[in-house]
């Protein structure tokens, strides 16, 4: 069941809720897409890093994952692949900790460097079409709108940097 709080991926990337092996190694390409996104979080008690947090997230909803409870579920049946490749000074963050950054963060910001990241992972050419229309940002309920405009679309670099 979906719990309509929020969603991170458009609905193009969400798999299916089958657990199966980790088969990507390449944290690094996360974290550098990632690199100029803002911690959101306050500067106290700031136990877990903001790249491990953000690469478990991801990591969780591209398998399945539906909200933060979910995410942790995810990290917890992961932990011996994220201590590989993750550092986890703190071990797995809790589904409040994961929940509190996914409501902080800029949905905007967050969409354009999944977007890059997206991109340098399995490419677009300039003939593919992707509807990210059915695919509410995060932070946001499914039939939720802000601000007057439709935030579930993708925006560019250009635009990622001025909503910072």
């Amino acid at each position: 069941m979906i719990s309509g709080y929020f969603y991170l991926l458009p609905v193009a990337f969400r798999k299916s809720s089958r657990v199966a092996e980790i088969q990507f190694d390449n944290v690094d390409s996360i974290l550098s897409c990632f690199k100029d996104l803002k911690d959101p979080r306050s500067h106290i008690n700031r136990l877990h890093v903001f790249g491990d947090l953000l690469v478990i997230c991801i990591m969780a909803v591209i398998a399945g994952a539906d909200g933060p409870e979910a995410i942790g579920t995810w990290a917890d049946s992961n932990h011996t692949w994220l201590k590989k490749h993750l550092q986890l000074p703190h071990g797995i963050p809790s589904h409040d900790t994961l929940g509190r950054l996914l409501a902080a963060l800029k949905p905007i910001a967050f969409q354009a460097c999944f977007q890059d990241w997206i991109q340098t992972v399995a490419p677009l050419d300039k003939n593919d079409n992707v509807n990210h229309r059915d695919s509410p940002a995060i932070g946001q309920h499914r039939n939720q709108r802000s601000g007057g405009h439709d935030r579930r679309r993708w925006m560019s670099t250009r635009d990622c940097q001025e909503n910072h």
